[in-house]
């Protein structure tokens, strides 16, 4: 990745559940119920550790929600960040009780953003950089009360999207008949584990020893036929890669890697 001068910190919500420790929405609890009913199925059956219900990765919408994210002016689209993610998510769900952790957190992330997108500051979360400019000019984007930051709440996406990049890079690559799970080791070692206590870094260095082979996964996951997948994954990498690229230079730029 590009521009590794990113925080170490462990400020990690994953230890408090969905949602983590103080990120608070602003919209009624009316609101936050329906937005939970976009991915409820999903969030059940990955609380329950199994992977019934949970539709595959659309790699070809994946690819479209992705190069729609870069405006020609090159900032980052609040909106196809949101829905790239919400498709990418689907992967981390489809790994079980492997990644269920991450999963949860991530959509507790999007419903907070997607709230932000829908509130009265609409105006200001239309792309990263507006949200940023505005968050800093008003003071909050190392506010500590809930609500907490659209820029905090969307850095915790941003790292895991760093270990989405890595890990597809190496399945790509892989053989059919190589084990994901040093892949996985190695992707998540180097990237999400960096944030974690030691119980969960543990605990999911433990849980990847139950990843398939890659032919199964990709199979598990992606809704598309093997024929098309490895031109596909390359191109969800390359895309994402950009993206990941555009938002990292901006946390540089304004001095917000750290956020608590």
């Amino acid at each position: 990745m590009s521009q590794k001068s990113k925080s170490k910190t462990k400020t990690t919500d994953y230890e408090n559940g969905p949602g983590g420790s103080g990120d608070g929405h602003h919209s009624s609890d009316e609101n936050r119920e329906s937005r939970e009913g976009h991915n409820s199925l999903d969030v059940l059956s990955v609380s329950r550790g199994t992977t019934s219900g949970i539709t595959k990765v659309d790699m070809e919408l994946l690819v479209d929600y992705l190069s729609r994210c870069i405006n020609s002016d090159g900032t980052i689209s609040f909106e196809y960040y949101i829905k790239m993610f919400w498709e990418m998510n689907r992967f981390f769900e489809l790994l079980g009780t492997v990644f269920q952790f991450v999963s949860k957190d991530v959509v507790a992330k999007l419903l907070i953003l997607e709230d932000y997108q829908k509130s009265k500051h609409a105006s200001h979360y239309v792309t990263i950089d507006s949200m940023i400019n505005y968050e800093r000019k008003k003071n909050l984007l190392r506010k500590t009360t809930p609500p907490l930051s659209g820029s905090r709440t969307l850095l915790r996406l941003h790292r895991a999207l760093e270990f989405i990049i890595v890990f597809l890079t190496k399945a790509n690559s892989a053989k059919e008949d190589e084990k994901m799970c040093p892949h996985a080791q190695e992707a998540y070692n180097n990237t999400l584990a960096a944030f974690h206590p030691w119980l969960i870094k543990k605990a999911a260095n433990v849980a990847m020893y139950t990843l398939p082979y890659k032919k199964d996964l990709m199979e598990q996951t992606c809704k598309q036929t093997k024929e098309k997948l490895t031109s596909l994954v390359a191109e969800v990498v390359d895309k994402s890669r950009k993206v990941y690229n555009v938002v990292q230079s901006l946390y540089v730029k304004h001095v917000i890697l750290d956020l608590p």
